[in-house]
Parts: C-alpha cells; structure tokens; sequence
C-alpha cells in the first residue's frame, strides 16, 4: 500500500468520525470558528442545528461510495500513486461540494421558525 493511499484512508476515516460527531451533538451554540458555518445555517440555532445534523447524515452516506470509488482508482488504474492521490482527493473534494449544496438546498426549503 503506498503512503498516498494511507493519507487518503486516513482523510476518509477523519470525515467518517467528524460526521458522526456532527451527526450525534451539534456544537452547542453558533461559532463563527467550528461547526458547518454558512449564511443560511446561522441564521438561528434551529437552522444550526439542522444543518449539523444533516450534513452529518449525508457525511455517513457518502463516505463509504466515495472510499470505493477511490479504492478501484488506486488498485485499478495504471498510473502513478500521486496522480491517483490528486483523482480521489477530487473525488471527495467533488463530495464534500454536492454535500454542502443538498444541505443548503434542504436549508432553503424547509420552514423554519
């Protein structure tokens, strides 16, 4: 196993345990340092706590497709182990955006007080 791989599996375990973090206890009041900060989440804690709690579910969901999808790139593709580094770090790059656009998609649409 190369050290990209390792580095990699190590960035998918820390997202696994961050979204179970965030999907389990939401940072107890609104910080303009930690938590899943955005216009729409911190407009109140009703908002923070929603978007914690469901940003951290779609973590859980799409950690696992992802650490596949980069696993098949490194054992099955022929290139050299940094360019498959920079494909899977795209891969959850790629993840993290779609993640953040369906939070705040389902932010926007349901009614909050």
């Amino acid at each position: 196993m190369s050290v990209f791989y390792f580095i990699f599996l190590v960035l998918i375990y820390l997202i696994l345990f961050g979204a179970a973090i965030s999907w389990k206890s939401n940072p107890p009041e609104m910080s303009g340092t930690f938590g899943y900060r955005t216009k729409n989440s911190m407009r109140s804690q009703e908002t923070w706590d929603y978007a914690h709690r469901y940003f951290g579910k779609l973590c859980a969901y799409f950690a696992l497709p992802s650490l596949a999808l980069s696993s098949l790139i490194f054992f099955l593709t022929p290139v050299n182990d940094i360019l498959k580094f920079l494909i899977s770090v795209f891969i959850l790059l790629i993840t993290v955006i779609i993640m953040i656009f369906i939070t705040e998609y389902k932010l926007k649409h349901n009614s909050f007080k």
